[in-house]
């Protein structure tokens, strides 16, 4: 499992999201259209469908190549400009969002490693060793593998508080205790929140943790779920894409995704779907002692990533993107919801929420007019022939397009305020074979460019 202090900002950018008022009405019209460049004159009603076919070499040598459907055009009747805002991750959203998940009378808050003093580690540690032997005298022929996840997991935990008690910032270290939320400061204006709950969820023991990054600049959180085994900065579940080959061994996939679905819609997410699916491996030890390979990748989970969804249209799905910039003029961030969970045998084993959850208008304002479809990729086009090469991109030499559609996506602006919009997002990979990705969208409304901005490269596979 990654420290929150010790890996989590690395690469992550400003996230200038502001909050935005409830309900603004007749302002979300105002603040939707900033392009003058382009005007709508395409009525909404209209199902904007077609293929794109064409070859553009960039300014920086980068060669586009665009074969995709245009799709999801018939939805746009049905879409709207909602009014959202990044939620704050404090102790009111712990009560209301996370304390009522776990089974009445389990729930348990525990001060997070990272700012306990050598003392307060050193009695956990005597509790867990306490609480491990109490399990080794027990016998569970009710439930093996709730008693099997029970030990691995307070071996996990003691591995965990090993590694940490080695590796002490005495800056982070606070006495307070008792506190659901603790909050320090690591540079001038910004400061990080963590937070652990432990409890049973149907049963089974789970951790909760939270890493929230507060400023007016930089807010930004990683919350996670993890079956209580799965707690250790050793525990990592690598992900790829699944192809039709790819099989978890005494796993139903279809089983698998409904117990996915029905967890998170325990922790409120029933309004996000599924948009793609995954691999999860983990790497153990090699037993046969002449292997060339100390150890391997093992299949063990089924990993499926969800996105929020209204009036039937996803938000854009981008797994491996941590936010995304608006506008022509200005490049404005907003950070996207995505939240993967991996299934084994054992049942979820990670839920990772990643990126500031928002909280969305339920009443939005209908689009009265769209760009044409011939519009929307003029504008594309001339993003593609102005398009700069970021560290991202610095080995690609070519990019294929082969997906186009309707999605919604979360955009901020200069006046602070922060909307979900409908644009044509443009998909693609920059290799043969390579992992789709979202690559930039432009607005259905006014025709400027959503960029996806990725932390190293383009095909990175991420851990949960």
């Amino acid at each position: 499992m990654r420290r929150w202090n010790k890996v989590i900002f690395l690469g992550v950018t400003c996230l200038a999201l502001a909050g935005c008022g409830k309900d603004r009405g007749d302002e979300l019209a105002k603040d939707y259209q900033k392009n003058d460049e382009l005007a709508s004159d395409t009525s909404a009603d209209a199902d904007i469908t077609g293929h794109l076919t064409y070859e553009l070499i960039s300014d920086s040598g980068i060669t586009f190549t665009v074969d995709a459907d245009a799709t999801g055009g018939g939805k746009l009747a049905e879409s709207h400009c909602y009014g959202a805002k990044p939620v704050e991750v404090d102790e009111a959203y712990l009560k209301e969002h996370v304390y009522t998940i776990f089974d009445e009378g389990t729930l348990q808050q525990v001060k997070p490693y990272e700012v306990c003093s050598q003392q307060e580690l050193a009695n956990r540690q005597n509790q867990l060793l306490q609480r491990q032997q109490e399990l080794q005298l027990q016998t569970d022929t009710e439930n093996s593998s709730v008693h099997a996840i029970w030990e691995n997991g307070i071996q996990s935990d003691l591995e965990t508080e090993d590694w940490l008690a080695d590796q002490r910032d005495e800056s982070m270290v606070t006495e307070e205790t008792g506190k659901a939320i603790y909050t320090y400061e690591i540079a001038d204006g910004i400061t990080t929140s963590l937070a652990r709950v432990d409890g049973e969820i149907d049963e089974i023991p789970y951790v909760y943790t939270c890493a929230y990054y507060d400023s007016n600049a930089y807010p930004y959180s990683r919350m996670r779920y993890m079956r209580y085994d799965m707690y250790s900065y050793e525990a990592k579940i690598t992900v790829r894409p699944k192809t039709e080959e790819d099989a978890v061994e005494g796993l139903d996939i279809r089983e698998a995704e409904a117990k996915a679905d029905e967890f998170l819609a325990k922790l409120g997410y029933d309004d996000f779907t599924c948009f793609e699916t995954g691999i999860g491996a983990k790497l153990v030890a090699n037993e046969d002692a002449a292997s060339m390979n100390p150890s391997t990748l093992n299949d063990c989970a089924y990993c499926f990533s969800y996105t929020r969804t209204r009036d039937g249209i996803p938000v854009a799905g981008t797994p491996g993107a941590y936010n995304f910039t608006f506008g022509i003029a200005n490049q404005l961030p907003a950070s996207e919801e995505v939240i993967t969970v991996a299934v084994d045998v054992d049942g979820v084993a990670v839920a990772d929420i990643q990126s500031a959850p928002y909280d969305v208008e339920e009443t939005g304002i209908g689009i009265e007019s769209v760009l044409t479809l011939e519009q929307v990729d003029a504008a594309a086009q001339n993003y593609m022939q102005k398009f700069e090469k970021t560290n991202a991109y610095a080995d690609v030499h070519k990019i294929m397009i082969d997906r186009v559609e309707l999605n919604y996506v979360y955009v901020c602006y200069t006046d602070g305020k922060c909307n979900v919009i409908p644009i044509w997002a443009y998909y693609g990979s920059t290799r043969e074979g390579g992992k789709e990705r979202y690559l930039f969208g432009v607005s259905a409304v006014d025709g400027q460019i959503v960029e996806g901005q990725y932390m190293y490269y383009l095909d990175l596979t991420f851990t949960v």
